[in-house]
């Protein structure tokens, strides 16, 4: 009930911002997560957390299939007033194992993330697709962002999720289509192709993120190159 009443308090809080941060609507939430198979992960992240709806998600949806035993839940923000809240939504849900890192600057997209380069099981989030990166020396460090001045977050967090994750471990992540077919990205596709398996594109509607942004965008899953056993249930 306290859960509860959390979400109802903070759901009309935040206007979306420079980092274009909004609300995932808790629909595509639980099917992103109902995608994904839980069972051997020890720690899952949401690199771009928000309030920690996925985070959320996730743990109960470990709880009810009694799988949360030896999981972790990570959260990296780069909004120290959402990483506060998204700390304190766990906790009133009762979430036990999970810490939530403010990250200033550039985020999740900048060098504070590299210590956790390849230890991730599974990666389930909805970036801030809307708006640029231009901070020099993160962009240097990033495959898709060097010798650029800028680039959207959403093509350069693809990447950063991918160094994220374990040999064989998996990715939900929602993207703009420009990714899937504008001609401006088709380095990020090779990237895409070189470095992993794709599992999954599932179209969204325009009207997916309303009242935030009408934009056409769509769910894609992945699994890392190296590892040969996918982490997407195998009923879907």
């Amino acid at each position: 009930l306290k859960g509860l009443a959390y979400e109802e308090i903070i759901r009309n809080t935040f206007e979306k911002g420079d980092n274009q941060q909004f609300f995932t609507p808790r629909h595509i939430i639980e099917f992103m997560v109902s995608m994904l198979d839980f069972s051997q992960a020890e720690l899952v992240c949401d690199p771009a957390c928000g309030t920690g709806g996925f985070l959320l998600y996730v743990d109960r949806h470990l709880k009810q299939k009694n799988w949360n035993g030896r999981c972790e839940l990570l959260g990296f923000e780069i909004d120290e007033r959402l990483a506060w809240v998204a700390g304190i939504n766990l906790d009133v849900h009762d979430v036990s194992r999970f810490s939530i890192r403010y990250i200033n600057g550039a985020g999740s997209l900048g060098r504070d993330v590299e210590e956790h380069f390849g230890r991730i099981d599974i990666i389930v989030t909805n970036p801030p697709f809307g708006s640029d990166l231009s901070d020099k020396d993160a962009l240097s460090r990033l495959e898709l962002g060097r010798g650029r001045t800028s680039r959207r977050r959403g093509v350069l967090f693809i990447e950063r999720c991918l160094d994220l994750l374990k040999p064989g471990g998996c990715l939900g992540i929602i993207i703009d289509d420009a990714v899937l077919n504008s001609p401006s990205n088709e380095d990020t596709r090779r990237l895409i192709l070189r470095r992993s398996h794709p599992l999954a594109v599932i179209s969204l509607p325009e009207t997916a993120f309303m009242p935030y942004a009408s934009v056409k965008s769509s769910i894609l899953f992945l699994q890392k190159a190296d590892g040969a056993k996918s982490t997407m249930r195998p009923d879907h």
